[in-house]
């Protein structure tokens, strides 16, 4: 028997629970796991991790959010921009910055937004403490690898200059249509696994904000919404799903970000690095008007986050066998 997908809505309630109760919420066994396979391959792997967060229990930590209304400053990268660092690395390409606000000092940034930035702000100062055991661990021979944060305060680890907004990189699971069989797999959840909603999916698709229709209520009377997978449509009219090869051209600067999905706690050692990567599963957007690319944009300008607002009451799943957590009156703590 399958899983069900289960995603925790990130609220006030959620937050403060996850304060006071971090460390049994989110659960990295890495010793225990190293004792097993004795060390990582060379390429590096994963270790597994769960969250229980009170009576909830997830085999992967999906998480939601609503009503963030945050406008992209800087687009996708384009493939194989040399001017843009970014574009060095296809998983340093295909993310999306979402700027940790704590306060709203000015009134523009929407009560969502500053609960994600507290949600990520809580599992960053974990998973740094988290990360500090594992370097200790022999297995992972930590001189050759180093922690990548979930939310960074400064432009690199190599330049410390303080970012003015610090900021949080969310990958988005996408491959290339000419990439390989093997590589293509990446970018799919496999048929075998656990949750049976995701099975042969694939990992990010990005819904268009502007289809949100309503479809049902919850049981506390609060609408419930459905939207259109967002495509892709090339200068000649074409129609293709969104993939690492066009994506830059739909998340343009001044894109709005309404509404995300993601998962978030599972642990990766790879040949460099060691870090936790937050990784879309559904993004709603609303188009910019214009064609703004990722490299058009000077990066000084990257801290100055415009936040618009807009109304979106809930992300709905994929629908079967999907157990949304919406209201904060459903989670239980006890």
């Amino acid at each position: 028997m399958s899983a069900k997908l289960i995603k925790v809505p990130i609220t006030k309630n959620v937050n403060d629970y996850l304060e006071k109760n971090i460390e049994k919420s989110w659960i990295i066994d890495v010793k225990a796991q190293l004792e097993k396979i004795q060390k990582f391959p060379a390429d590096g792997g994963f270790v597994s991790s769960n969250w229980k967060i009170g009576r909830i229990n997830m085999f992967i930590g999906f998480f939601t959010i609503n009503k963030l209304d945050i406008s992209m400053f800087k687009g996708i990268g384009i493939p194989n921009d040399s001017s843009d660092k970014r574009c060095k690395y296809e998983s340093t390409r295909l993310q999306i910055s979402i700027p940790i606000k704590i306060k709203d000092i000015d009134n523009t940034v929407s009560q969502s937004q500053l609960e994600l930035s507290r949600f990520l702000s809580i599992i960053h100062k974990y998973w740094m403490t988290k990360a500090d055991e594992i370097s200790k661990i022999k297995a992972v021979k930590m001189d050759k690898r180093d922690i990548h944060n979930i939310v960074n305060y400064t432009k690199s680890d190599v330049e410390k200059t303080p970012l003015k907004t610090p900021m949080a990189n969310m990958k988005l699971m996408m491959v290339s249509s000419n990439a390989d069989e093997k590589t293509k797999k990446k970018g799919y959840f496999s048929p075998t696994y656990p949750i049976g909603v995701l099975q042969g999916k694939r990992k990010t698709i990005i819904f268009d904000y502007l289809t949100q229709r309503e479809v049902s209520r919850d049981n506390n009377g609060n609408p419930i919404y459905e939207y259109d997978e967002m495509k892709y449509i090339d200068d000649e009219g074409n129609e293709s799903e969104i993939n690492a090869d066009n994506v830059h051209y739909v998340l343009t600067a001044n894109t709005i970000i309404h509404g995300i999905t993601f998962g978030a706690g599972g642990v990766c050692v790879s040949g460099s690095w060691i870090s936790s990567p937050l990784e879309v599963l559904h993004l709603i957007i609303e188009r910019s008007s214009g064609n703004e690319f990722g490299n058009e944009i000077n990066d000084d300008d990257l801290f100055d986050m415009s936040v618009m607002s807009s109304s979106l009451e809930k992300i709905n799943g994929e629908g079967e066998n999907d157990d949304n957590l919406d209201n904060d009156e459903e989670l239980d703590f006890n």
